[in-house]
C-alpha cells in the first residue's frame, strides 16, 4: 500500500481510471451489439412483414375465388363463369406478383430461413391449377372445393405466422 503513496497522481489516476475505462467500453461494445442485432431482427422482420402482406392478399383473392366456385358449384349452371374467370385472373396477378417478390434479393436472407415453409407454401398453391380443372369439369363437390381452397389458405397463413415469429426476442 506503501507503494501507491508513492506513486505521482498521474499514475494514481491511471490505475483508477484505465480500469473504469475499459469497463465502460467493454459495455459500450455490448450495447452496440445488441442495437445491432436488434436492427438486423428488425429488417428481417419488415421484410417478412412485407412479405406476408403479398400472401395475404393472395389469400384474400383465393377467397374471393372460393366463393364463387362454391356458387358455380352449386347453382349446377354458367350463371358464375365469368365472374369465376374473372377472379382466377385476380388470383393470377397476386400470385404473379407474389412469385416476383420472393425472387427479390432483398428477400435472400429470409428466404434461405424459411425455404422449406415457402416450398410448401407454393406446392399448395401449385394444387390450383388441379382444383380449378376440377371445378370446370363438375368432378368436385362444393364442400370439397371449399375445404381444398380452405387447405391452401390455412398453409398460407401459418407460413405468414412463421414468417413473423422467427425473430429472436
Amino acid at each position: 500500500m506503501k507503494s501507491l503513496y508513492n506513486l505521482p497522481i498521474r499514475a494514481k489516476f491511471g490505475i483508477i481510471i484505465v480500469p473504469l475505462i475499459l469497463i465502460i467500453v467493454f459495455f459500450d461494445i455490448f450495447q452496440i451489439r445488441d442495437h445491432f442485432l436488434d436492427y438486423k431482427d428488425s429488417s428481417r422482420l419488415n421484410k417478412a412483414i412485407n412479405l406476408g402482406i403479398e400472401i395475404n392478399h393472395v389469400v384474400h383473392e383465393i377467397q374471393k375465388e372460393r366463393s364463387i366456385s362454391a356458387g358455380f358449384l352449386s347453382s349446377g349452371e354458367d350463371q358464375f363463369i365469368e365472374e369465376l374467370n374473372t377472379q382466377r385472373q385476380q388470383t393470377n396477378d397476386s400470385l404473379e406478383t407474389y412469385f416476383k417478390d420472393i425472387q427479390d434479393s432483398n428477400y435472400k436472407d429470409l428466404m434461405i430461413l424459411h425455404k422449406g415453409d415457402i416450398d410448401k407454401l407454393e406446392n399448395y398453391f401449385d394444387k390450383l391449377a388441379e382444383l380449378r380443372k376440377s371445378i370446370d369439369d363438375r368432378v368436385i363437390s362444393s364442400d370439397d372445393a371449399i375445404e381444398s381452397y380452405a387447405d391452401i389458405n390455412s398453409i398460407a397463413l401459418n407460413t405468414v405466422n412463421l414468417l413473423i415469429n422467427e425473430c429472436r426476442d
